[in-house]
């Protein structure tokens, strides 16, 4: 600290390490301030925290309500997926559907011996529908000519060097993907091979042969995407399409999702709840902990989510309202001899099997009880629980900016106190300043009476 530098060069006291000393006395409580604004905004923090884990479980719920999740689907079972593989672009009539592929379809391939040209030659190459005229510069080897080739998709064909030939083969497949070389002033190159391009053949439920010049089929079963993939005995492969429904598949994953931020939001708040606050902190850490213990704000949350998802859910039918009918519950507490840990702190569980057969006895009322009937039910009200606490204008958020004005509040008491220490200690060293300028002025008049005697004594 800048200010009066002092000596003690006349009293003999090291006056400096006094003042240090007695400012140090005074400057206690600062850190007990200092402790209480890292308290402050460990509170913050950690509402921060649960503020946004409950924003994470308030969309799992409205998941659950969700009319993407309960919209219906139809599943697809392929006999065999080594020969067909198969995609809806639509509604599909329920049923099996059984394919027998004869002849893949493949595209066609051709073969030219390889000289450099002498001069620039213009080249057309034609595959199906495509065509495209390139220049090749004279002198150009095999690979340069590949590679122009390949660069260029219009032409329709890959190129591909094999010893000193060139091979041809169409980037389409069908009898259509015929490929012509025509080099300007020579006309059309005969290739040394040939292999014809081949259009798929195949029947379904043994019907007459149908034909296709690629191997994904669009039309033969309207709304379903087959693609081929290998050729099938006369008995060929099926592929089932079944009735439409919601996925349950994809619905049980909401639900896991739903226990995991459940879980997840409950053990934070939990943990800082019952965090337990050091009265004499002595580090930083120390002085975080328990900023949220007894909170009667987490203990209202954690209560009311209990609540809601151990009690009769309105808006259900009457015969399944509860979520431990789906399979969704803490589990059992007692009974089996064993206390369960997460049953006795409220952690949910998802039992898979209890959901299956629930769903199983009635799709109908578990839709109704989750709320994916258009009716409000659990979904609809758990999100709406949540949002009173995590929403812009919940309580939370409220708490956050209470937290807020209070680290301000020590802030501002912490630079008063710096500011009143300040003071006190350039007081300090003035006084001590002064006593030394007087003790030395006070020896100076000694040694001039002491002076002054000794003179008369002569």
């Amino acid at each position: 600290m800048a200010g009066i530098q002092l000596s003690g060069l006349s009293s003999g006291l090291d006056t400096a390490s006094i003042v240090d000393s007695l400012i140090a006395v005074e400057k206690i409580p600062r850190q007990r301030m200092a402790y209480q604004q890292v308290n402050v905004e460990a509170r913050r923090t950690g509402l921060n925290e649960i503020q946004s884990k409950l924003a994470t479980l308030k969309s799992a719920a409205s998941d659950l309500a969700s009319a993407v999740t309960w919209s219906d689907t139809q599943s697809l079972t392929i006999e065999d997926e080594k020969k067909i593989s198969a995609a809806r672009t639509g509604g599909v009539g329920p049923g099996t559907y059984n394919f027998v592929i004869s002849q893949m379809a493949s595209a066609a391939r051709n073969t030219y011996a390889y000289s450099a040209p002498p001069v620039d030659v213009e080249m057309t190459i034609s595959s199906g529908s495509a065509s495209k005229t390139l220049t090749i510069a004279a002198g150009s080897t095999i690979d340069e000519m590949v590679a122009q080739i390949n660069a260029d998709s219009e032409t329709g064909v890959f190129a591909v060097k094999v010893g000193s030939d060139v091979v041809l083969a169409s980037r389409t497949t069908g009898v259509a993907s015929a490929i012509t070389l025509d080099v300007t002033g020579t006309g059309v190159i005969p290739p040394t091979s040939t292999v014809a391009g081949r259009d798929a053949e195949y029947t379904v439920d043994g019907g007459p042969v149908q034909t296709s010049s690629t191997n994904t089929i669009t039309n033969a079963i309207p709304g379903l995407d087959v693609t081929f993939k290998g050729l099938t005995d006369g008995a060929g492969v099926s592929v089932s399409v079944g009735g439409p429904a919601p996925d349950t598949t994809a619905l049980k994953t909401k639900l896991k999702a739903f226990v995991t931020a459940y879980n997840d939001a409950q053990s934070l708040m939990r943990a800082k709840y019952d965090e337990q606050v050091v009265r004499n902190p002595g580090n930083n850490v120390d002085a975080a902990k328990g900023a949220l213990k007894g909170d009667s704000t987490l203990g209202a949350v954690l209560s009311a989510m209990r609540g809601a998802v151990s009690s009769e859910v309105t808006g259900a039918d009457s015969a399944l309202n509860l979520l431990s009918q789906v399979g969704v519950s803490t589990g059992a507490s007692t009974g089996s001899g064993v206390l369960d840990k997460d049953a006795i702190s409220g952690r949910l569980k998802f039992d898979e099997k209890a959901f299956d057969e629930a769903y199983a006895s009635n799709p109908t009322k578990v839709r109704q009880l989750l709320g994916g009937s258009g009716v409000e039910a659990f979904g609809q009200s758990f999100a709406a629980l949540i949002d009173n606490y995590s929403a812009a204008s919940g309580v939370l958020k409220e708490r956050l900016a209470q937290s807020d004005a209070a680290i301000q509040a020590v802030k501002d008491g912490l630079e008063r106190f710096d500011k009143r220490l300040e003071a006190r200690q350039s007081y300090l060293q003035r006084q001590f300043a002064a006593m030394e300028s007087a003790m030395s002025k006070s020896q100076s008049l000694s040694q001039y009476f002491s002076a002054q005697v000794a003179n008369l004594s002569r």
